[in-house]
């Protein structure tokens, strides 16, 4: 599914839980009975943000779609551009509730975002859908206003690791990470899956911001692995052999 569609279906899973926001009795709302406003949360101008507008992009043809058919009470959408940061996240969500009083969010996208500002929509019984958040510790929350619609980590990270197994038999893997959420809790599901099944681990990890990976090169140059499994950045896990680089 394309980036655009899929944040149409977004859009459209946030715009249902507006019902469950009435029904709740959440404190949270637009201000006026003519137009419900709906967040929309992530990295729009940061180094992730490529993935990030396509969603974005698909919420405002969705909200702008339903709006063409003159509904007796209008959406629209508010933009918070985190940047992908925790703590950039804690700040724009209280303008979300209490200036702007958003009735749903689309986001956080990612998951260190969800983590920090989960709680306050909770409390704020203010829904949320994120297309991207994939901590398997954020399901361990009791949250009943925070949804995702993505595999988490835990699903994710053994796929991979299985497919590598299958595909190539390895008996030694190197697991390479930065310091980002998503990125440790993929690996973390590379490396239990890997052990479980007999496959010797050698990891490291770096800075997010690092310039200079000539160590962990060195590492796993030195370790000789059969596959290498790295979660990248950009959220798209690769894996790679000695002969073939793949993002999975």
């Amino acid at each position: 599914m394309s980036g655009v569609r899929f944040g149409r279906v977004l859009a459209l899973a946030a715009a249902t839980s507006l019902a469950l926001a009435g029904c709740a009795g959440g404190s949270s709302s637009s201000g006026s009975s003519d137009t419900l406003k709906i967040g929309f949360m992530g990295d729009l101008t940061g180094e992730n943000s490529g993935i990030v507008i396509p969603p974005n992009n698909g919420a405002k043809m969705a909200i702008d779609e339903y709006n063409a058919t003159n509904p007796k009470t209008k959406l629209e959408l508010k933009n918070y551009d985190s940047q992908g940061k925790p703590e950039q996240a804690t700040s724009l969500v209280q303008t979300a509730l209490t200036q702007d009083k958003i009735t749903a969010l689309i986001g956080p996208t990612f998951s260190g975002e969800s983590k920090a500002i989960g709680g306050v929509l909770e409390q704020g019984k203010v829904p949320s859908v994120s297309p991207s958040a994939t901590n398997p510790g954020l399901a361990k929350n009791g949250w009943k206003y925070w949804h995702r619609v993505v595999a988490n980590d835990d699903d994710q990270g053994p796929g991979i690791a299985n497919f590598l197994i299958t595909a190539k038999s390895p008996k030694k893997a190197c697991v390479i990470t930065d310091d980002q959420e998503y990125s440790v809790g993929l690996a973390d599901a590379f490396e239990k899956t890997f052990k479980e099944k007999g496959v010797e681990i050698i990891r490291d990890k770096f800075a997010k911001d690092a310039s200079d990976y000539s160590s962990t090169v060195a590492k796993c140059k030195a370790a000789n692995p059969d596959v290498i499994a790295y979660g990248v950045t950009t959220r798209r896990p690769v894996v790679c052999s000695s002969s073939s680089v793949t993002a999975a």
